[in-house]
């Protein structure tokens, strides 16, 4: 978004900090599961993940896949 920075200020003062979040296209997500197989969704149908919290806090579900992909897990069973 193209904000000023009064703007965000007033933005931060009505409604806190906010999220972060992983915007997805608007499009079908598909692929392939281990156990499931084909497997595929309607992103519009899902709201966008958030990744870090108003406070700053990174949300287990991004900090798992980091650690997962930098040691070079290529499967996860959960």
């Amino acid at each position: 978004l193209a904000l000023s920075e009064d703007e965000k200020s007033a933005l931060r003062a009505e409604r806190g900090n906010g999220v972060w979040r992983f915007k997805l296209d608007q499009e079908r997500i598909e692929w392939t599961d281990g156990i499931l197989g084909d497997i595929s969704i309607d992103a519009a149908s899902v709201s966008d993940p958030v990744l870090i919290r108003g406070d700053g806090q990174v949300l287990y579900t991004l900090a798992s896949v980091v650690d997962d992909t930098e040691m070079g897990v290529t499967h996860v069973v959960r």
